[in-house]
């Protein structure tokens, strides 16, 4: 059971990360420069990430940067919303991030509150990754990106998680 639960609490832990809902129109990564005369930059809707250490700069600012949770679903269904909508991830410049899944937690894995970790952004891949090479590893898509809104996609249990995320 303890081993059961070490392995559902991350995949909640990342349910609650990308809690938001399905974007009707789904922003497809990487959008190639017009001309592709520079197939090193990629336009994230309409943020222009050149390099893995940019990207992780807009994630994490210079610093740290919260992002809070503005719409999620679940297999495309928001019945799981209102106990996302309070969550907030914070990302560090260094690598680590803290989870806060607000007042209103999910149940089941999502039953602590506060959850911090590591994480790194694969450029080429457009994702992120969590928690590598623990029992919490978790990788999310970056199928959206603006100045101040995130939108990722992963799975849980076989069904597919979008969560969008506003910049604070």
């Amino acid at each position: 059971m303890k081993k059961l639960a070490k392995i559902i609490l991350p995949v909640l832990f990342i349910l609650g990360l990308l809690s938001c809902t399905v974007v009707d129109n789904e922003e497809t990564l990487p959008i190639d420069n017009a001309d592709n005369s520079n197939n090193s930059e990629i336009l994230y809707n309409p943020v222009l990430i050149s390099d893995s250490l940019d990207l992780v700069k807009k994630i994490a600012g210079d610093n740290m940067k919260t992002w809070t949770a503005s719409r999620f679903t679940l297999s495309g269904s928001t019945l799981f919303t209102s106990c996302r909508l309070d969550d907030i991830m914070t990302f560090n410049r260094d690598g680590s991030y803290r989870y806060d899944g607000g007042n209103q937690l999910c149940g089941a894995e999502d039953n602590r509150r506060i959850k911090t970790g590591n994480w790194t952004a694969n450029f080429e891949k457009k994702t992120i990754l969590f928690d590598e090479g623990t029992l919490k590893e978790y990788n999310a898509d970056i199928i959206g990106f603006y100045d101040n809104k995130l939108t990722l996609r992963g799975t849980y249990m076989s069904m597919e998680v979008r969560g969008e995320y506003q910049a604070q």
